[in-house]
């Protein structure tokens, strides 16, 4: 049983529990998750069952989008629902006016400066833990993309909004700077991640219905059809043994991309990179998938 699973995870529960739960139910040997989502955040959560896991690097650098709340004129040490208050805002509220010029700053690449409380290491220690022991933490800011942020709704000081970025982009330090830009604190109350690449969350199964079920490959998406950002190559029995055995391998095709999907009978057999191999261009094996 081997490909990947989308779980719409529920909120209250990490990640790394969310698989481990699945693979006790299951008894899976391999399983891993690509995009950590924190414990109060719910959403897409792809996870990689068996041969699955070797295809969760390609998912980095997918695009995101999230639907989330932010609690306008309070502020928290963690910038979420989770954290101490910091701030409670005493003077006047922003109107949506303000609140869509403020968003439009953000929108296209900008700087930001993670959170504090982050999985981000500094030395060797998570950037949290450092925090938790009284240690410094000197995050620097860096360029992530945001293409756009839509006000769904803004009622009693809640703001709903709709938002696409790059990798690496926190919604929390979205939160933090809006509260500063308009002068009364904010913090994300709630956070939904609706997409991942192509991935949608409608596609998703909860985990009550997955476990309640008890048919995990009714769910999988099998290797084949797990990468549909990267192009798929039909490979012949004799390029199939020369991958397996380490090698490259040269087609006279178009190559407009640095990696592929190659295939055969609508089983993957392996993700190849594009390299210049002694001045010539082939496609050498990056990760091979016994999809059998």
């Amino acid at each position: 049983m081997n490909g990947i699973l989308l779980l719409n995870k529920p909120a209250d529960i990490t990640s790394f529990k969310a698989i481990e739960v699945i693979k006790k139910h299951f008894k899976i040997k391999k399983i891993g998750h690509a995009g950590t989502l924190d414990s109060f955040a719910t959403g897409l959560l792809i996870i990689g069952i068996n041969e699955g896991t070797k295809v969760l690097k390609y998912y980095v650098d997918l695009d995101k989008e999230y639907e989330t709340v932010f609690q306008l004129g309070e502020s928290t040490d963690t910038y979420d629902i989770n954290g101490e208050k910091t701030y409670i805002h005493k003077g006047k509220y922003p109107e949506i006016p303000e609140i869509e010029k403020v968003l439009k700053g953000f929108e296209g690449e900008i700087e930001q400066v993670p959170p504090k409380y982050s999985a981000l290491k500094i030395n060797g220690i998570r950037a949290s833990d450092r925090v938790r022991k009284g240690m410094e933490v000197n995050l620097t800011p860096r360029i992530v993309r945001i293409d756009y942020i839509k006000v769904i709704e803004y009622k009693e000081r809640l703001l709903s909004l709709k938002i696409k970025c790059s990798k690496g982009t926190y919604i929390r330090a979205i939160a933090r700077d809006l509260g500063e830009r308009l002068g009364c604190g904010a913090y994300v109350k709630e956070l939904k991640r609706t997409k991942v690449g192509l991935f949608d969350i409608k596609e998703s199964v909860s985990l009550d219905e997955l476990l309640e079920d008890n048919k995990l490959d009714r769910y999988l998406v099998p290797l084949v059809d797990s990468l549909p950002f990267i192009q798929k190559l039909i490979l012949e029995p004799r390029e199939i043994n020369e991958i397996l055995n380490g090698r490259p391998i040269y087609k006279d095709i178009v190559l407009n991309s640095s990696n592929f999907l190659g295939v055969n009978k609508n089983k993957a057999i392996a993700v190849l990179k594009l390299e210049n191999i002694n001045g010539r261009m082939g496609l050498k094996p990056d990760r091979v998938l016994f999809d059998r």
